[in-house]
């Protein structure tokens, strides 16, 4: 009789893997946009949709943790977890939105779209993971897939030293070595919030396995 006045919420994990989803197309979008640049592409307008679903996702999370009494993991892990993904398509929205304000031209340089490349992949890896979160029996999934974030963010930091090192040296007008200081260093935002990702992933699963 009790345990039937016990809510218990088990949407959590849907809600959670839709807004993984919603996190990767925020990746595919910008990476589209990168390939394609210019200062009035349509794609502009889609990351900011993407990230205004994110932010309706997260709220429904949240709603959701102040009327739910039994979650089916930790209250503090889906609210962190929730975070945390939303924060990627928060990223990528002011960085697409800094950059439309700047004066780049049409040329985005090859080591960003090799950046831009590595976060949508790390964006698939991503929503993989939390898709598996839900069945902790196949943790070792989500291990495989956050192990696979972390050499990705890696891989893109390599890229930003690179990045950063050859602005300093081969560009001699200041303006321009400031703006994409900031967008090389963005981006890399992007890519430690995935790693951040995966690190709350691997907890929860130890947590719960």
């Amino acid at each position: 009789m009790f345990g039937r006045l016990i809510p218990k919420e088990e949407q959590f994990f849907d809600i959670l893997i839709k807004a993984a989803d919603n996190a990767y197309k925020s990746t595919v979008a910008f990476k589209s946009l990168m390939h394609e640049y210019h200062d009035q592409s349509d794609g502009f307008q889609k990351i900011r949709d993407i990230e205004t679903e994110g932010d309706l996702l997260t709220h429904e999370i949240i709603d959701k943790l102040n009327r739910t009494f039994v979650t089916p993991i930790d209250r503090e892990d889906i609210h962190e977890l929730a975070g945390e993904i939303d924060d990627v398509c928060d990223i990528l929205q002011a960085l697409s939105d800094r950059m439309q304000l700047y004066d780049l031209g049409r040329v985005i340089p090859k080591i960003m779209l090799e950046m831009a490349d590595l976060l949508e992949v790390s964006g698939k890896t991503m929503e993989a993971a939390v898709t598996e979160i839900h069945n902790f029996k196949r943790n070792s999934r989500v291990h495989d897939h956050c192990i696979e974030i972390k050499r990705i963010e890696n891989e893109a930091d390599d890229l930003l030293k690179n990045a950063l090192a050859g602005l300093f040296k081969n560009n001699p007008n200041p303006m321009d070595v400031i703006k994409w200081k900031e967008i090389y260093e963005t981006i890399e935002m992007a890519h430690d919030k995935m790693s951040g990702i995966a690190n709350t992933l691997e907890g929860i699963i130890v947590k719960n396995a």
